[in-house]
């Protein structure tokens, strides 16, 4: 799946931090391929001031996150759509994954 940093960082944010076994197991593979690497870090001049990230360029890159990771990530998104706590950030984030898990949950 084509995600940019700023995806790959939210979508970290999104990931539970408590469950069950399976769960965690899907939560520590995620943070894997979603965390940017040291060669990312370099190629896209990754820095952080804080709790600000900056990075330079398109920073698209094809992740290969796993259906049930992009699940939790809906799940979470969901929730917060529910309780009206959405974020603008989490717009591009929602719809993209929301359509994507959709079309996989159907099939």
């Amino acid at each position: 799946m084509m995600l940019t940093v700023a995806h790959r960082l939210l979508a970290l944010g999104l990931l539970p931090t408590e469950g069950s076994f399976v769960t965690l197991r899907i939560v520590r593979d995620a943070q894997a391929v979603l965390a940017p690497s040291a060669e990312e870090v370099e190629r896209f001049q990754i820095t952080q001031d804080g709790d600000q990230v900056r990075w330079v360029g398109d920073t698209s890159t094809d992740v290969p996150i796993t259906d049930a990771a992009v699940k939790l990530i809906c799940v979470k998104l969901k929730s917060l759509d529910e309780s009206k706590a959405l974020i603008m950030d989490h717009l591009s984030l929602y719809d993209m994954l929301t359509h994507t898990s959709d079309a996989t949950t159907s099939a």
